[in-house]
């Protein structure tokens, strides 16, 4: 082999590029311990298993040279894989595992497994197949290239295929990049304490796309990005899903950390959005209800406001949150919008919603609830609320103190039931604040270290009790039994209480999960 040939391959980390591709075939089942050196891709077809029985004690370990293990177009076998250590498997531009799976029954299975600079993984689910995929670690060395402009980032995990059985990602931990659930169905994406995933890394971040009935709970997901001018950064991000529920997870950063959203958004707590919003786009049919929203600091001053209503849909509501915007003693001010509604769009229902400590100066107009971030403020405002009463506004350092900046149509402010009439305090004055008395202390910071997450010795569940304690109403709340009564007896203001779908009744401080919709 020549000098330059030799440095060549060095370069790319995989001697095998200068040898001809060739295929191993494949039905294999590894031992306790059993090391495997691949210099050929595994391609299983047919009824192939591999079977790899690595034990904590005595894992095995697969050495790849950048080969792959993925399956031909009639493979109906079955991959369990438990205990495993992945090294180079795959390349930055091709996959590590790229498995297809047919039949029924859980036809792949990979747990308790660590991939060292590998590729992407690849999973399709068709006919009635089921996956497993739980406590693997994708590790911060993966061949995945993440850069400032999204394009150049692809996903390190992706999932796809329209099986109907149901699906596991669970436990995992991922450091770098994106993890992808594209035109598939039925995957519950974490579970009860201690089965949700740490994604937390360079673009550390779950997308879900043109998804039926998917659940994503008690997860931690905390993007990095390390300036401003990154492009297209979110946490979570959803398109053309359907019987979507997001639950009991802590969402942390993002030019958006929500971007695009659908079905139920309930019980998270989501923190600093680095960029423009929290929220952006709500579309038909989505209810954001019963979530801490906070901020410490933000890295973009292109900030809009903490939810974008921007798409025209029926039924978007949004009640009992508890919006903190930090108040001005933050590093960055965040001076903008709780909500804004643009042209375009309607919001069914407001209530039941704590706006708190927003220091809005915002130059169009300041007001908590307001129109569009383009549009200036008119009086009387325009009419896309379909419905607002039962929230607290207490911004006492806004430069301006004004709740509603939009409109109930036909209805007069703090006048009509149904438009800020029974907004605390009941039949008060215009533009009434008041203070919402928290259980405390109000965090100042995120009091948790990521280290701590990343290990388990800090868990989603223990996250969640803390801040819903400090946001609990303290003696005396005006929170208490002040909801709307249609939403049952003893309904109460703001993300925590003891009423009717307290989060105290879910996963989180009794860390009991439930299936209640």
């Amino acid at each position: 082999m020549n000098s330059s040939r030799l440095r060549t391959a060095l370069a790319v980390g995989c001697l095998h590029l200068l040898f001809p591709t060739n295929t191993l075939a494949a039905s294999r089942t590894l031992a306790p311990g059993q090391v495997l050196g691949v210099s050929e891709d595994i391609v299983l077809a047919g009824d192939d298993v591999l079977e790899v029985n690595g034990t904590a004690e005595k894992p095995c370990r697969i050495d790849a040279n950048c080969q792959q293990i993925r399956t031909a177009p009639d493979w109906r076998g079955r991959i369990k894989v438990s205990h495993c250590e992945f090294r180079s498997l795959g390349t930055a531009k091709k996959p590590g595992l790229d498995i297809a799976a047919r039949g029924t029954g859980d036809r792949i299975i990979i747990e308790h497994s660590t991939f060292h600079a590998c590729g992407s993984i690849k999973l399709a689910n068709h006919d009635e197949s089921g996956a497993v995929f739980r406590n693997n670690f994708l590790l911060a060395n993966s061949m995945l290239p993440v850069t400032n402009l999204p394009d150049e980032s692809p996903p390190v995990f992706r999932a796809s295929g329209k099986s109907t059985a149901r699906k596991l990602f669970q436990g995992n931990r991922v450091d770098k990049s994106i993890v992808l659930f594209e035109d598939t169905r039925n995957w519950l994406i974490g579970g009860a304490d201690g089965e949700g995933n740490v994604i937390l890394g360079m673009r550390g971040s779950l997308s879900l796309f043109s998804c039926d009935d998917m659940t994503v709970k008690g997860n931690y997901v905390h993007t990095e990005i390390p300036s401003f001018r990154w492009s297209q950064v979110h946490t979570l991000m959803v398109g053309r899903c359907s019987g979507l529920v997001v639950e009991h997870n802590i969402l942390r950063h993002g030019q958006w950390v929500v971007r695009g959203l659908s079905g139920q958004f309930r019980y998270n707590l989501v923190l600093d959005a680095d960029g423009h919003n929290f929220i952006i786009g709500p579309v038909a049919k989505t209810h954001i209800h019963h979530n801490i929203f906070a901020r410490y600091c933000t890295v973009d001053p292109n900030l809009n406001a903490t939810i974008g209503v921007i798409y025209k849909g029926d039924d978007i509501q949004i009640y009992n949150n508890t919006f903190d915007a930090g108040g001005k003693d933050m590093a960055r001010v965040w001076h903008v919008p709780a909500i804004e509604v643009n042209a375009e769009a309607f919001l069914a229902s407001l209530r039941n919603n704590a706006f708190y400590n927003h220091a809005t100066n915002f130059s169009n107009g300041t007001a908590t609830i307001r129109p569009g971030f383009f549009e200036k403020k008119t009086s009387p405002g325009p009419a896309r609320l379909g419905y607002a009463d039962y929230n607290l506004f207490f911004n006492p350092d806004a430069k301006e103190k004004q709740n509603y900046a939009i409109g109930v149509k036909d209805k007069m402010e703090r006048t009509d039931a149904g438009f800020g009439k029974h907004d605390v305090p009941a039949n008060g004055e215009k533009n009434a604040q008041t203070d919402p008395k928290f259980a405390g202390p109000v965090p100042k910071k995120f009091p948790f270290r990521d280290e701590d997450i990343r290990s388990g010795k800090v868990t989603v569940a223990q996250v969640l009790a803390h801040y819903r304690t400090a946001y609990s109403p303290d003696e005396g709340s005006p929170l208490v039994a002040a909801g709307d009564p249609a939403d049952g007896k003893g309904s109460f203001i703001g993300a925590v209480g003891a009423g009717k779908d307290s989060p105290n009744d879910h996963f989180g401080l009794l860390g009991k999960p439930t299936d209640k919709k």
